[in-house]
């Protein structure tokens, strides 16, 4: 604008000189002709044409004049343009430096992306090998899973054919039970006070034996022997209910002719055991090796699961795989512990031993005969420990 100014008081000046410079060659001309006019006389003529060359001149002044102001008012007006145009460029120039930082910054957040996509990519690669890895593992402990479950129905089918049909449950519950009752057990002999002493009158003779304290005994001169336990202090005992007849001691004492033959069925039982678990284990290391052979010689795709061991045992319909847990496999190791305390029954605590429970169905009761001499019986193997139970039951069970 300063720069606009200055051009337009440079005009101004210059149209003011001009105009002097017109009128002082107008004086001139005019001072010219009326000397001209003054030395040809007083003619007529003379007078008429200087005024009309005097208008003629004002008007090409004006004319000139008027030409001045039109161009001075064009200047102002390109001048105008000019400033917006440049005001305009320098927009421009603005403009293209931002989109100038925006591509740097987008040709930066490029570059990060690409680095971030080579990393996903090589993570993606990771997890695919080991998805495969994993599915190679669980195809791996499907097929051991089904051999081991092929063993469980084997041990199962000999358990129902020759241990009955709860050796399998009682392998499983037989330990919890044992550790409870033995923790209830010496929890209440801790907390109750010491035992009182029977009566004199159903106590034993010193004459009596140990092994006739175990066998011969009725369970009222047992428990004069043997005294009161913490769990009898604890449920209480009932002396009359004690009293056995003679046809029971007699049963007892038939049952107790009876061992010599339960202990050779069961060792024949131990024996046909033993030799089905041996043919067993010979099947299963066969089925081992044939499953082995032909997962080697099957190439293993990529995500497929289906290449598991066919059945060894030939089932037309084979089941789906079941995964065994550690209490499965704790109760398929205990099978053959279970199998050996089932026929064994728990009699009184404390110093008490146990003795073979009869049968199920119970054998007919021979009648009452007169009392035959003992015949040295043969030692009989210790069993295991069953789980004991409550005086209650016990004594239900006397009775």
């Amino acid at each position: 604008m300063c720069h606009a100014a200055s051009d337009d008081f440079g005009h101004r000046a210059a149209t003011q000189r001009l105009r002097a410079q017109l009128a002082a060659q107008l004086q001139r001309r005019v001072d010219a002709q009326s000397g001209a006019d003054a030395e040809r006389g007083e003619r007529g003529d003379v007078e008429r044409t200087r005024w009309d060359y005097v208008r003629q001149l004002e008007n090409q002044l004006a004319v000139k004049t008027g030409l001045l102001d039109e161009a001075l008012r064009l200047h102002r007006l390109f001048h105008g343009r000019l400033v917006s145009l440049s005001e305009g460029l320098t927009w421009k120039d603005q403009q293209l430096e931002q989109l100038a930082r925006s591509e740097r910054t987008a040709w930066r957040q490029a570059e990060k992306d690409t680095q971030e996509m080579r990393q996903w990519r090589r993570r993606a690669e990771s997890l695919e090998e080991e998805n495969t890895a994993l599915r190679d593992e669980l195809r791996e402990s499907s097929e051991n899973n089904l051999r081991l479950r092929q063993f469980l129905d084997v041990l199962e089918v000999q358990a129902v054919k020759g241990y009955g049909l709860r050796s399998r449950t009682f392998s499983q519950q037989f330990p919890t039970e044992e550790t409870k009752f033995e923790q209830t057990r010496r929890v209440s002999e801790e907390q109750l006070p010491p035992a009182a002493p029977l009566p004199a009158l159903i106590r034993a003779t010193p004459g009596e034996s140990a092994a006739k304290l175990s066998f011969f005994l009725t369970p009222q001169e047992a428990w004069a022997q043997v005294g009161s336990s913490a769990s009898d202090r604890l449920c209480g005992v009932n002396l009359e209910r004690l009293k056995v007849d003679e046809p029971t001691i007699t049963s007892a004492r038939s049952r107790l002719d009876r061992v010599d033959e339960a202990k050779v069925a069961e060792e024949a039982k131990e024996e046909t055991k033993q030799a089905s678990i041996s043919s067993t284990k010979e099947v299963l290391e066969i089925s081992r090796d044939s499953g082995q052979r032909s997962s080697a010689n099957s190439p293993k795709k990529r995500g497929n699961l289906s290449s598991a061991a066919p059945p060894v045992l030939g089932a037309p319909h084979p089941r789906p795989v079941r995964y065994m847990s550690a209490t499965q496999l704790s109760a398929l190791a205990a099978v053959p512990a279970a199998g050996a305390a089932c026929g064994s029954v728990a009699t009184m605590a404390g110093d008490a031993r146990v003795s073979p429970a009869p049968r199920w169905p119970p054998s007919p009761t021979p009648a009452a005969q007169p009392a035959q001499p003992q015949q040295p019986q043969p030692a009989v193997k210790p069993k295991a420990a069953p789980l004991l139970p409550l005086p209650a039951a016990r004594h239900k069970a006397a009775r």
